[in-house]
């Protein structure tokens, strides 16, 4: 337990180092109007702001991502942002916000290619199951937690198929 507890302290340690490097960097990629670079180091930013308690400055970060992303105009990146803009508005207590932008994040996710789109999508989900359970809404809970297992299992399968391919043999029907 106390080596977990220090490998998790020192990623911890290492996620708010890369948050605040990402901090410069974004700014400076935005000026460039590189919007893919910048929401992808926003996104560190948010993290790290978030990993050090810097919980408002998380959420601009955040906000700052999903602009960036939608600028760029990349759904997978932009679902990202949106994710982890939900965790920084629920450690501020702003559950339904964060379930709104959950939400907003799924038909986002909606977007992406096959293939790409089923582990973010299965993340999104499994946070507004959560949510709701946190919620007390067991129903809807269990409801979004299973779309999130079916998202997976569905990553799995494309997983699958494409390594059989690669192998030249005829995929697995399920």
């Amino acid at each position: 337990e106390k080596v977990r507890d220090t490998v998790d302290q020192g990623r911890v340690r290492g996620e708010v180092k890369k948050g605040l490097t990402a901090e410069v960097n974004a700014l400076e990629a935005e000026r460039k109007n590189n919007w893919e670079e910048a929401a992808r180091l926003y996104n560190q930013a948010s993290n790290g702001a978030r990993l050090s308690g810097q919980l408002q400055k998380a959420i601009s970060y955040g906000q700052k991502a999903v602009q960036m992303a939608e600028e760029a105009g990349d759904p997978a990146l932009q679902a990202r942002a949106i994710l982890r803009l939900s965790f920084a508005l629920k450690d501020v207590g702003q559950d339904a916000k964060a379930m709104e932008w959950l939400q907003k994040g799924i038909g986002v996710a909606k977007q992406i290619p096959q293939g790409n789109k089923e582990a973010i999508e299965a993340q999104l989900y499994r946070e507004l199951g959560l949510g709701f359970l946190r919620q007390g809404e067991a129903g809807k809970a269990v409801d979004y937690i299973s779309y999130s297992l079916q998202a997976l299992d569905a990553r799995l399968t494309f997983v699958q198929s494409r390594k059989r391919r690669q192998k030249g043999l005829r995929p697995v029907q399920r």
